[in-house]
């Protein structure tokens, strides 16, 4: 025997069922058939919109509206131009002639009447009593012509300032104070002596000697006063004379 290894080969069936040439096992039916190209894969669908099919895309829009827009402005500022020129002509107008009548009716002013100034008041109220004037003066005889009227020559008080004082505690108040008032004169008949008046005739307090004399009046505290002699002559003509007294004190 030979030492040489033997090879062994697979053993087949009998007969030779299922071999080929060379002892090669056949190949299955079909085995040599392509396989059929790979199927694509499905298309994947539209995302759904929004409100169903997408609106088809807007028509072109016509130039028309163009020449509307342009038409339009025109007529406009014709319209204003035509306004401008009518307003114009109304400005420069002269203005009518009745306007300038009442300028000139207006121009003149109209007098604004002024009170006229009052008298102060009477002396107020005092401890002493005070003598009353004359209810009724005599005015005397209506002035003759050629005849001289009557002269002043002095009319003069005793001070011409007081200091009156209001009430304090343990100290009354000086609310009063006694003025003589002294006068001379030549040629009157008759004579007055007021007090707050300019003419004592008008608005006597006491009736007096018309040559010279004297009287004593309170001075009524707080306010100023103005005290008058008037000498009124045979004739009617008449002559007065005015002295003042101040509070230079307190005044409430």
């Amino acid at each position: 025997m030979s030492d040489s290894p033997t090879e062994k080969y697979p053993a087949f069936p009998p007969g030779g069922s299922g071999s080929g040439a060379g002892g090669i096992p056949p190949l299955p039916p079909g085995a040599n058939t392509p396989p059929p190209p790979a199927a694509p894969p499905p298309a994947a669908p539209p995302p759904p919109g929004p409100s169903g099919p997408p609106s088809p895309p807007p028509p072109k829009r016509s130039k028309a509206w163009i020449w509307i827009v342009v038409l339009a402005v025109a007529v406009v500022t014709l319209i204003a131009v035509v306004l401008g020129l009518i307003f114009a002509d109304g400005a420069e107008a002269p203005a009518p002639s009745t306007s300038s009548t009442s300028s000139t009716t207006s121009a003149t002013p109209t007098p604004t009447p002024t009170a006229a100034p009052t008298a102060s008041a009477t002396p107020s109220t005092s401890p002493t009593a005070a003598p009353q004037p004359d209810p009724d003066p005599d005015p005397g005889p209506d002035p003759q012509p050629g005849v001289a009227a009557p002269v002043i020559t002095s009319f003069s008080a005793s001070q011409n300032t007081v200091p009156c004082s209001i009430d304090a505690p343990g100290f009354p108040g000086l609310k009063s104070t006694p003025i003589t008032f002294s006068w001379s004169s030549t040629g009157g008949a008759k004579a007055w002596f007021g007090v707050d008046t300019s003419d004592a005739q008008a608005a006597p307090y006491q009736s007096v000697a018309a040559d010279s004399g004297s009287i004593t009046v309170d001075f009524q505290c707080y306010d100023d006063h103005v005290y008058a002699f008037t000498v009124v002559g045979a004739d009617g003509q008449k002559s007065s004379s005015t002295v003042s007294v101040s509070n230079i004190g307190d005044r409430p």
